[in-house]
């Protein structure tokens, strides 16, 4: 998921502008981020639900899930 951000800056802008705007661009991309993970928590909510998952399933479906983050997390950095 991905959005563009526009911004419009005063022509008098300096560095400080210019850090407003990267303090903007970040909060915009955890919002985006939070939501991404919201749906996705949904997503595994409703399947867990319409599968009729134990416990013991639905734990490790989160565990594999939770892994796949991990390795998300450790190829961006």
């Amino acid at each position: 998921m991905s959005r563009v951000v526009y911004f419009s800056t005063p022509r008098n802008g300096g560095k400080n502008t210019l850090d407003e705007l990267f303090k903007e661009a970040k909060k915009e991309e955890r919002k985006d981020r939070a939501l991404a993970v919201s749906i996705s928590l949904e997503a595994l909510a409703v399947h867990i639900t319409n599968a009729d998952m134990t416990g013991k399933e639905a734990a490790e479906l989160l565990r594999r899930e939770a892994t796949r983050y991990e390795n998300e997390s450790q190829e961006l950095h």
